[in-house]
Order: structure tokens, then sequence, then C-alpha cells
């Protein structure tokens, strides 16, 4: 017995060393900076699937038929005085077509515009966007679920 756990024992701990340590280095490189947007506005809701008009930064609606709703961001930015490219990270969402807007203009969208079929699978999506904007705009339409799973940021 005691021979099996010193041979086995190396090899364990190297394993789970490794683990832990991709697990960390995974968890640090997820983590991005910037500003995060705080909430978004409901400016469309053609289902009538949100009763509130502000909705918070996450949120998830399962939905009972297809449903598009547009969205404003509510972010506190200020222009730098630097010039630096930005660009908008959404880490995940829940939809089968997305188009993000940016001062009325689409800067980017996924899925299938005319039929809105399929689904946007668990994947993270970044934008550039201008440097001064006004405004950010999300236009989500989704047949089975409509959300934003976790924070996104500028």
């Amino acid at each position: 017995m005691k021979e099996y756990v010193n041979y086995y024992f190396k090899p364990f701990l190297f394993a789970t060393s490794l683990f832990f340590l991709l697990l960390l280095t995974f968890q640090y490189a997820l983590v991005g900076d910037g500003i995060e947007i705080y909430g978004w506005e409901v400016l469309s809701d053609e289902n009538n699937i949100f009763e509130e008009s502000t909705l918070p930064k996450k949120f998830y609606k399962a939905l009972r038929q297809p449903s598009t709703v547009v969205i404003s961001a509510l972010v506190n930015h200020k222009v730098q005085e630097e010039k630096t490219t930005r660009y908008l990270y959404i880490p995940q969402i829940d939809a089968s077509y997305f188009a993000v807007k940016v001062d009325g203009n689409i800067i980017g969208s996924f899925g299938f515009s005319e039929d809105r079929t399929g689904h946007v699978w668990y994947q993270p999506f970044l934008f550039q966007i201008p440097e001064d904007f006004k405004t950010i705009e999300f236009e989500i339409s989704g047949i089975y679920e409509i959300g934003i799973d976790f924070p996104v940021k500028i």
C-alpha cells in the first residue's frame, strides 16, 4: 500500500497543481478592466416581456414567443484626453440575433438579421467603438431567451 501511495502521489500533486494554476490563469485573464455599463433603458419592447423601463446590468428572460427588444446603455463615461482605441466587451449574451449601435450607426451584429433564427452560443464579443460617443444601443432578438449574463464593459 505504501508503494502504491508513493508511486501515485507525485503525479497526483502535479496534476492538481496544474489544474489550479490553469483555473487561476483563466480567471485572471477573463477579468476585463474598463467602464462598466450599470444598467439598460428599454426603448422598445415588441411583446412587453419586461415590465420595467430600466433593467439591471445583468438580466435574463425566458420567452414564450419570439421577441425583439431595443435597449440603451446607462454608462458614466468621459471623453479621454489621450487618443486610445475603445472596445465594447460583451462577455455573454442570450439571443438569436443582436446588433450593436453607437449613435445610431451599427458597429456590429451577430446572427441572421432576416429571420432571426438560431442561437448565440456562449462566447464573448468585442466591438471597436468611437472614442467620443453619446449612446450605445442593443437590438436583441430571441426565440427562446433574451439576456445579458455578465456585465458589459467599455
